[in-house]
């Protein structure tokens, strides 16, 4: 788990904290973004204080594939985020 998030908020330092969501962004959210573009799992939990919440993109099944390539056929627009789960 990244601390510099964590660690620049403790210290009150938000142009460090903004600089660490920027490094995350650039490193770790890409790599989560590109496997989960690529089809594969992927799952983010942002947390907080007392709060945290988890976002999943599960693989798609054989199902999804296959309708995904028909409707994309006739013209419909899939949903863009078809394994997300809140």
């Amino acid at each position: 788990m990244p601390q510099a998030l964590r660690e620049a908020a403790l210290r009150d330092d938000w142009a460090g904290w903004a600089a660490a969501w920027q490094r995350l962004d650039e490193a770790e959210v890409a790599e989560a973004l590109a496997a989960a573009e690529a089809g594969e799992p992927v799952t983010l939990i942002l947390c907080g204080e007392r709060n945290a919440v988890r976002f999943e993109k599960s693989a798609r099944s054989a199902w999804r594939r296959l309708t995904h390539g028909i409707s994309s056929i006739f013209g419909a627009q899939p949903n863009q985020y078809p394994g997300m789960k809140l």
